[in-house]
């Protein structure tokens, strides 16, 4: 679940930010350039993708590794019962809980999709020459290729684009019947430009960051937000693609098309050029200053790639040399632990690890465990520190983390047997300030 959670304050961090860039430049710079960071942030909220600066030597330990030191004497299901041990609700519960969500949600989104597109694909494509040469015109303005339906029909409330495999605009038969051409270019044009610009697999992405993320309210504030941006955007296209100096034309047709429509409701999942009388005085705002905007490629290109940096790198958590103080008193604690461990002391290093580590295995399993594992590498020659890193949380079990105050440090140890091992040691900051075992994990390494 920290994954989860993880993913939810990264994807509402960059919508804020977002909300803020737009905010700031909505006057300056055009809807082309800013949609590449709106594009980002279902991707914040779905893809658990994180780069470190600098990459890691190795991963933390702790009890996945354990796993594999304790595999002949300890089960995992010890492992993961000292990891997740806790005054509160178990996690278990909490996953349950999302899932029930996530499934409720999908199930609403599939039904309502699966009537829509059972409602319209009855409907039959028109035929009407004028009509579909118009179209094709405006296909060819907006540098579409793929095949698009036309459907005209009195049960149309808005005009709309419905679908992205088998893409169809749906018109209202009075407003066919009584906008002249030019007007219903402009309708036209703004429907392709919602095609052109992959809205309808766009908004997929986000209704399905809603579903994931059901419990957070910024991801419906995201796709709310979304749904505004991509209505002007596509107005923006239209006027370009008309070659409007003001776009005063296309903002006349767009309050007759809401006149004529009522403002009436989309099919689900559609895209309408229609919509409420406060957000159509955005979209007309936005018309008014459009000879004022600019593209600003290279601008937009730096802020989608910053974003995206803020997004997705973050500062190496292991393998990153840390020379603090409180490191440098643990990485000489394990020193000396691992001294008792090289002196067969394996009782005594039981008893000297933290209570967490003697809450995960007992002083028998420790024993036998601890003396299999270095038993084929013989007595120590000699141990050097490779890197160490401080840190605030371990990966446990079923994606869990384990907060705290944590010391990973990896040595490379050579041995009388010839064999080179690197050992992985995690130290714990207990209550009365004192660093204690929490992990350990050796393997082969270089001779």
């Amino acid at each position: 679940m920290s994954l989860l959670f993880g993913l939810s304050v990264r994807g509402s961090l960059l919508l804020l930010m977002i909300i803020a860039l737009d905010w700031l430049l909505v006057r300056t710079m055009r809807a082309w350039g800013r949609r590449l960071w709106w594009g980002l942030i279902p991707l914040a909220f779905l893809v658990p993708v994180r780069c470190s600066i600098i990459p890691p030597v190795g991963t933390p330990p702790f009890f996945r590794e354990w796993t594999d030191i304790f595999a002949p004497a300890v089960s995992g299901g010890d492992a993961s019962m000292a990891a997740t041990a806790s005054g509160s609700l178990p996690s278990g519960f909490w996953l349950w809980l999302w899932s029930v969500g996530v499934g409720i949600h999908l199930l609403l989104l599939v039904w309502k999709t699966i009537r829509v597109t059972r409602r319209w694909s009855r409907e039959r494509l028109s035929t009407d020459a004028a009509l579909l040469g118009l179209l094709e015109d405006c296909k060819q303005e907006a540098r579409v290729t793929a095949p698009v339906g036309l459907v005209v029909s009195p049960a149309v409330p808005t005009p709309v684009l419905l679908g992205w495999l088998r893409p169809r605009i749906l018109l209202p038969f009075d407003l066919v019947a009584t906008l002249p051409r030019e007007a219903l270019r402009s309708i036209l044009l703004h429907e392709l430009a919602h095609f052109r610009s992959w809205d309808v697999p766009l908004n997929w992405l986000y209704a399905l960051a809603r579903a994931v993320h059901w419990f957070n309210p910024l991801a419906y504030l995201a796709a709310g937000l979304w749904g505004r941006f991509q209505e002007e955007a596509a107005d923006e296209s239209a006027i370009r693609w008309r070659k409007e100096a003001s776009g005063k034309t296309y903002g006349d047709v767009l309050l007759q098309t809401l006149k004529q429509t009522n403002g009436g409701l989309a099919p689900f999942g559609a895209l309408a050029i229609g919509e409420s009388i406060t957000h159509l005085k955005r979209r007309i705002k936005m018309i008014r200053h459009y000879p004022d905007r600019k593209s600003r490629p290279f601008v937009a290109g730096i802020i989608t790639l910053l974003l995206l940096a803020l997004a997705t790198l973050q500062p190496a958590r292991a393998g990153g040399d840390d020379t603090s103080a409180g490191t440098k008193v643990a990485v000489v604690a394990m020193e000396t632990w691992l001294q008792g461990i090289d002196a067969g002391n394996y009782v005594q290093s039981w008893r000297d690890a933290s209570v967490r580590f003697q809450k995960a295995v007992s002083e028998a399993r420790w024993q036998t465990a601890v003396g299999q594992a270095r038993k084929p590498y013989g007595k120590l020659r000699e141990r050097k520190l490779l890197t160490a890193g401080r840190l605030s949380e371990l990966p446990a079990s079923a994606g869990e983390t384990i907060k705290g105050d944590f010391v990973f440090a990896q040595f490379e140890a050579s041995f009388d047997s010839g064999i080179g091992a690197i050992e992985t040691v995690t130290f714990e900051k207990e209550a009365d300030g004192n660093w204690k075992a929490a992990g350990y994990f050796i393997k082969p390494g270089v001779r």
